[in-house]
């Protein structure tokens, strides 16, 4: 069977609007290590399987690391091109 497809997730890129629709938060580091060129890593393991969903549209990573934190009730930290995401 064919999962559904995306159109607003599959085009976002093209526009520089992060999105994420219920991705965990593993994924979530991943992308925004490759969007914004900085080392995104999770503090504690269980951290990986929290979900986000969310829309950045051209936002610099500061903007983004306020955010994301504040929805998932964590806190980030960052030291040059280093981010952790932590409890």
């Amino acid at each position: 069977s064919l999962l559904p497809f995306n159109t607003q997730a599959a085009g976002a890129w093209r526009n520089k609007v992060l999105y994420f629709q219920n991705q965990t938060l593993e994924a979530v580091a991943a992308e925004l290590s490759r969007w914004y060129q900085v080392e995104v890593v999770l503090a504690q393991p269980e951290l990986a399987d929290q979900h986000f969903t969310g829309e950045f549209a051209d936002k610099p990573l500061p903007y983004v690391l306020e955010r994301i934190p504040l929805a998932l009730s964590i806190e980030f930290e960052q030291e040059g091109n280093r981010v952790v995401l932590k409890q």
